[in-house]
């Protein structure tokens, strides 16, 4: 597992099996990738890389949710709410007793947002049927000159390989960002990125990007598709080698 998890929820509700070894997870989901709005009466689902549900939450009128889990566990977490497309993230459950998910990595993407990402993608394999992996790729390590802000990478390609045994290449848009562009084999200016018509479960998004002439980076990071929803990378991070 590599992403954080990113996700906005509410008031405790749990259900299924909690252990005495199990640590309770909180956070905060979010209304927007922005993390500037909390989102109430939202459901937060924990589960491990192989499906099952470990705890599922709802949060309060902060945004605020408390689930539980095993400690230093790999797992992915769904955010659900009306009006907002099923939402997925990959993280990793802390050691402590009580777990705070970092502000600004649970959020929810709103219906009319994940729209607007089909329309600039318009022509894309896949888009209308099943679920979306939508991201755009970033280097953790550089900042652009005179912001806080990671560098894009404009060179970089993702292909997302389903436990299912599918195979799926990304869609890019053109130089000016305007649109999907046919044939184009890597990330733009923008660095973003679309996979449309992903079936629902578990795969591995590799992450490329040219480093040096000689250098290829690669980063690799489970996801979980719900069905028919999404599995946003805002930013997908690219780490530079040593």
């Amino acid at each position: 597992m590599h992403q954080r998890i990113v996700v906005g929820i509410g008031t405790l509700v749990l259900a299924g099996c909690v252990t005495m070894e199990d640590v309770s997870v909180r956070g905060t989901v979010f209304a927007s990738p922005a993390g500037e709005v909390p989102l109430a009466d939202a459901t937060v689902i924990l589960r491990d890389v192989r499906g099952k549900i470990y705890d599922r939450g709802r949060s309060d009128g902060d945004g605020e949710f408390v689930v539980a889990a095993p400690p230093a566990s790999d797992i992915v977490a769904e955010v659900q709410a009306e009006g907002y497309a099923s939402a997925a993230f990959a993280g990793v459950t802390g050691e402590d007793p009580v777990f705070k998910v970092p502000d600004g990595t649970l959020y929810a993407l709103r219906d009319d947002e994940r729209a607007a990402w089909e329309e600039d993608f318009a022509g894309c394999p896949g888009i209308g049927s099943g679920g979306a992996v939508l991201g755009e790729i970033r280097v953790r390590e550089l900042t652009e000159p005179g912001s806080d802000v990671h560098a894009i990478v404009t060179a970089g390609s993702v292909e997302l390989a389903m436990d299912s045994g599918e195979s799926l290449s990304g869609c890019y848009l053109d130089d000016e960002g305007l649109g999907w562009q046919e044939g184009r084999e890597v990330t733009g200016e923008t660095g973003r990125f679309a996979i449309f018509g992903v079936p629902p479960g578990f795969g591995t998004l590799t992450v490329r990007y040219a480093y040096t002439p000689n250098t290829v980076v690669e980063d690799r990071t489970v996801v979980f598709l719900p069905d028919g929803g999404v599995s946003p990378w805002f930013p997908a991070w690219v780490s530079l080698p040593f």
